[in-house]
């Protein structure tokens, strides 16, 4: 591709009208205010998910959309999520630069009553497997391709558009999955529109050589600090699960007494919210989104959540246990703790409020956003 010029037009299709798949709700009637987003996100349940993220893709879009966000969805087209569904083409990528194969757009109808977009590319998104790993729980190996595509055609739609009018002022990425969004649209030159980053979970950064980077798209001169870099018990007591099963993560919720969630770090969480809703008063270190979201027990306010501990040590941890468990103790108060946690408006209409003033901020100095 041409960088000077700023990336890849698309050849887009013409337009067709289709009938929706069957089960997608209609787009709202009243007009949509406000920027308009493109969500991008690798998981979408029920057809794919891997964690928490999943569950943000399904619940966030459709409380922007609410509050009046013209809120769109862009995730790669895995073989379940195509199975049986109504697909149209609004772009197509022959080349869309680097090691790439061809690519499109497809427009999928709605889900929830958000309009869903998936970056079809069979090479890379026709297989058997989850998001991140095959069949056999192994890693990907063309990870950094699948994902490298993934983000470059998130930039060139909020770069050019798509067929059905299309064209986002902010695009709202997640995890190092949409990581280089930001980074292709800078390199392409577009300034009109905006990105915001959320990570939800820090301990995966998509960690790949220099030497791929080519192959990505990727200018030899952003290997640096301003640009982009990869970088190279109690026995019988215990019982450890390595995976994730929804109904079983259910289960433990909703039958623990307390939910301990020491995180070094931890930009939002949503076990913690899982657990309040639950009746089940989470146990958490002071950091990141625990820290706004988990009141600590303090018998003189009344008001507590949860118990929250500050430094991040076994001992520091095991004080705060006991502490819950000298509170559990006290059916009279654990109840009140309880009742506390299950008041706390952690709703996807209170988060969309937040995001809309957000949106709303960056967009300030772009003139219209409708």
């Amino acid at each position: 591709m041409d960088r000077a010029g700023g990336g890849t037009q698309p050849r887009r299709a013409p337009r067709k009208a289709r009938t929706p798949a069957a089960g997608n709700e209609p787009l709202p009637t009243n007009p949509q205010i406000g920027p308009t987003v493109l969500f991008v996100s690798p998981e979408l349940p029920p057809w794919i998910k891997a964690g928490g993220l999943g569950d943000v893709t399904a619940a966030l879009p459709p409380a922007l959309r609410v509050a009046g966000v013209n809120v769109r969805v862009l995730i790669p087209a895995y073989p379940t999520l195509l199975a049986g569904r109504e697909a149209r083409s609004v772009a197509e990528y022959p080349a869309p630069g680097g090691v790439f194969p061809a690519a499109r757009v497809l427009a999928l109808g709605e889900v929830n009553g958000v309009p869903l977009y998936a970056v079809d590319c069979p090479p890379l998104f026709d297989r058997e497997g989850g998001a991140y790993q095959d069949a056999n729980g192994h890693d990907w190996a063309d990870m950094h391709l699948r994902f490298g595509l993934f983000g470059k055609i998130a930039a060139n739609i909020a770069q050019w558009g798509l067929a059905d009018g299309f064209r986002p002022t902010i695009v709202h990425c997640h995890d190092w999955i949409s990581g280089l969004v930001p980074a292709y649209l800078r390199w392409a030159g577009v300034t009109d529109v905006r990105t915001i980053m959320t990570v939800h979970n820090m301990a995966h950064q998509g960690i790949f050589p220099g030497s791929v980077l080519p192959a990505l798209d990727i200018p030899l001169d952003a290997f640096q600090l301003n640009g982009v870099e990869y970088y190279g018990n109690h026995p019988q007591r215990i019982a450890a699960r390595i995976g994730f099963e929804e109904r079983l993560a259910h289960w433990i919720e909703a039958g623990a007494d307390m939910f301990a969630m020491p995180s070094r770090f931890e930009p939002c969480g949503l076990n913690q919210l899982y657990s309040l809703r639950y009746s089940n008063p989470p146990i958490v270190r002071a950091t990141g989104g625990l820290a706004d979201t988990v009141t600590d027990y303090d018998d003189a306010t009344g008001d507590a959540t949860g118990f929250v501990f500050q430094e991040a040590t076994g001992a520091a941890l095991f004080d705060a246990i006991r502490r819950a468990v000298a509170v559990w103790r006290d059916r009279d108060a654990w109840r009140a703790l309880q009742r506390n946690g299950m008041r706390r408006d952690s709703s996807w209409e209170a988060s969309a409020r937040q995001y809309v003033r957000l949106y709303q901020e960056l967009t300030a100095g772009l003139g219209a956003t409708g």
